[in-house]
């Protein structure tokens, strides 16, 4: 049987310092998978919110060329301006659509989110009766229907 006593003290700090290292060498590994793993984490959440972030600037984009379309189209004065700001307005209610859907399956489940659906498609007919009411030249009812809706 070998006694501590009769190995060489080269030996012995050969043997401590492979302890040490190994010690040192698993604390490495396990904090470089630890940060590996944080920052995919990480990766993944700022992809995240980067679309959805995307998702909620394209929405109000949207509202706000919704809001200038249908402001041109009241104030168009003769049939060509009329026409083409009511094609404009059509366009755009439809891009509006499109980005409150994209916004939706981003911030799915978000009670605000639902809310301004909601109220987007209360609104929906009256910007048609606005876009009817210019094209039959109604001003008098048209702003009164755009005036309703706000």
């Amino acid at each position: 049987m070998v006694h501590i006593a009769d190995i060489s003290w080269a030996n012995k700090l050969l043997a401590v310092s492979c302890v040490y290292i190994l010690g040192l060498m698993s604390v490495g590994v396990v904090g470089g998978y630890t940060i590996y793993t944080d920052s995919k984490n990480t990766e993944t959440a700022l992809r995240v919110s980067q679309a959805r972030a995307h998702a909620a600037s394209s929405a109000q984009v949207a509202i706000l060329v919704m809001g200038r379309a249908q402001a041109q189209l009241l104030t168009a004065t003769d049939a060509e301006a009329r026409r083409t700001f009511a094609i404009a307005a059509i366009g755009a209610t439809s891009a509006l659509d499109e980005s409150v859907q994209g916004l939706q399956e981003a911030l799915s489940g978000n009670p605000k989110v639902e809310e301004l659906s909601q109220q987007l498609q209360q609104i929906a007919t009256v910007k048609m009766q606005v876009i009817r009411d210019v094209r039959d030249s109604d001003d008098v009812s048209a702003r009164a229907a755009a005036c309703a809706a706000c």
